[in-house]
């Protein structure tokens, strides 16, 4: 019994400290892809400035980093690909509200329109997660189907 629960504890420690480091990496790069297309999405400055970069960073960004994510964790990387965009973006709302201050050119958005944004975004992540899993499961499939319908000679 002593010998389950000490694998049972490695085990744990060896999952957490993935997902602590895919997490991570998720985080950057979302916050770095957001920061490139330079778009502040917790800042409102008019109807015209929602564009493609904008809809790139709420859409594309989190899509393929959740499908990132999945490909470096492995199976269950779905459950942690939704995690980087809310610690990005909840980092960004509260730099802008109480640190680093508001442009003079723009204004916060409200919370309820930025938890809907947030919304979007993890759920764009948690498509890419699910659509690469998906796709790998698909995958392995054909490659034992491929395997069972060869002609034995």
């Amino acid at each position: 019994m002593n010998k389950f629960l000490n694998q049972l504890i490695q085990t744990i420690k060896l999952h957490f400290l993935k997902s602590a480091v895919v997490i991570s990496i998720g985080c950057l790069l979302i916050y770095f892809g957001i920061k490139l297309l330079g778009v502040h999405i917790e800042l409102y400055r008019g109807i015209h400035l929602i564009d493609e970069k904008w809809i790139t960073a709420i859409y594309l960004v989190p899509f393929l980093v959740g499908a990132l994510i999945v490909m470096a964790f492995g199976p269950g990387g779905s459950w942690v690909c939704w995690i980087p965009p809310i610690i990005v973006e909840g980092y960004g709302y509260i730099d802008t509200a109480y640190i680093s201050g508001i442009p003079e050119d723009a204004q916060l958005i409200p919370v309820g329109y930025w938890i809907y944004y947030m919304v979007l975004m993890v759920g764009a992540a948690a498509i890419g997660g699910f659509s690469y899993q998906i796709f790998m499961n698909y995958r392995e499939y054909s490659k034992k189907r491929a395997r069972k319908q060869r002609p034995r000679i």
